[in-house]
């Protein structure tokens, strides 16, 4: 009756159609949505293959139409779980040339990873990624939410904090206390993306025996800031389960937008968006080192890429106009004036000093040569 999408006997409870389970841990399955005769969990939906959504999430169940969520079924319907046996498996490993499927429910068991965030990949228990820390519970360690001990270098079901490598956690008590909402909106992504955000704050949180403010803000997918300079970064858009700012969307590159505005976030596809964090998952920043760098310096062949609201800090040149092109310290252009501030003289905007013959942070009028400004200033 679940495949087919029909009603339980009164008093019992109806299945999800893609993991077969009446009854499935929330915070791994997450909501149960019935609708149109059929019952489906929201995470087997995600992460269910080849199952699209659309992007006005009230059609179907939760934006996934009726019609593919059969055929998914149907699909899967060969396939056997690698880890219970059973059939219907309708979520494969995303390595390639792998075969191995599972139902959602089985995932932990199976120490399989359901990245929870822009694609929702999953990966089987041989491919599934790893945190890597080259550091390991002492012996008598415990998990600092639930203080139960912790398993030594399982690092499947051990968590440990990139920042201080001395605290640990159980990925359950991490991924049940961002369900509940414990540590704030958007910490369950954070976790299974293996961002060190997350496990740095509740490091530091549970050490203190505190809770994170409800509702912590959400970070931009492209440069992972929940708090930027608005003078930089523009306005921060929310739409489709996604959170960016404006020009990070502009400066990202191969990213285009669209000519209805309207769409999307101010225009840019959320499926273009999401392959632009893929493809920036192994770029570093060259300010800042950290990961996910989706601005690359225009210069040809320069390998150089930053996040937006570090290209101040390194000194690089984002042209807010046209094309929004970016250069890396060393491509970037400078002003060529042939007059320096005198000794002396001050910004016309803030009244402060300014920084001699520095022509990335002071700014020169071309016209009379004698008037200067920030460049923060100006920007600002």
């Amino acid at each position: 009756m679940a495949q087919r999408g029909e009603k339980a006997p009164d008093g019992m409870e109806q299945a999800c159609v893609l993991c077969r389970r009446a009854e499935a841990d929330p915070t791994i399955c997450g909501r149960t949505f019935k609708k149109l005769g059929l019952c489906a969990h929201e995470f087997c939906l995600r992460f269910a293959d080849n199952l699209c959504q659309q992007e006005d999430w009230d059609v179907g169940l939760l934006g996934f139409l009726p019609e593919d969520i059969r055929r998914a079924v149907d699909r899967a319907a060969r396939k056997d779980c690698c880890v219970c046996g059973g059939g219907g498996a309708t979520i494969t490993c995303q390595e390639v040339d792998c075969p191995r499927s599972f139902h959602l429910p089985c995932s932990l068991k199976g120490r399989c990873v359901t990245q929870f965030y822009f694609s929702f990949r999953s990966f089987c228990s041989e491919h599934s990624p790893r945190q890597s820390l080259d550091a390991a519970p002492e012996a008598g360690s415990r998990c600092l939410i639930c203080l139960d001990a912790v398993e030594g270098r399982d690092f499947y079901n051990t968590v440990g904090c990139p920042a201080c490598k001395h605290a640990w956690f159980h990925r359950e008590c991490i991924q049940g206390a961002s369900e509940g909402g414990e540590f704030g909106g958007g910490s369950r992504a954070l976790l299974a993306a293996g961002d060190s955000k997350l496990l740095v704050v509740v490091c530091a949180m549970a050490q203190r025996g505190e809770k994170a403010p409800d509702g912590m803000e959400q970070a931009c997918v492209l440069c992972r800031r929940a708090e930027a300079d608005p003078t930089i970064c523009g306005r921060t858009f929310k739409k489709l389960g996604l959170c960016a700012h404006e020009f990070c969307l502009r400066f990202a590159d191969n990213l285009c937008q669209q000519e209805d505005w309207d769409v999307g976030l101010l225009g840019f596809l959320p499926e273009d968006i999401r392959r632009a964090v893929d493809r920036a998952a192994q770029k570093d920043c060259c300010v800042c080192g950290g990961g996910g760098a989706t601005i690359t310096c225009q210069e040809v062949d320069c390998p150089r890429s930053f996040h937006l609201p570090c290209s101040l800090k390194g000194r690089c040149v984002t042209q807010f106009y046209f094309s929004f092109r970016s250069f890396c310290s060393e491509h970037s252009p400078r002003q060529s004036l042939d007059a320096a501030p005198e000794a002396g003289s001050r910004c016309l905007i803030c009244l402060d000093a300014v920084e001699g013959r520095d022509f990335y942070n002071t700014v020169g009028c071309p016209a009379c040569k004698h008037a200067w400004f920030h460049r923060e200033c100006i920007q600002g």
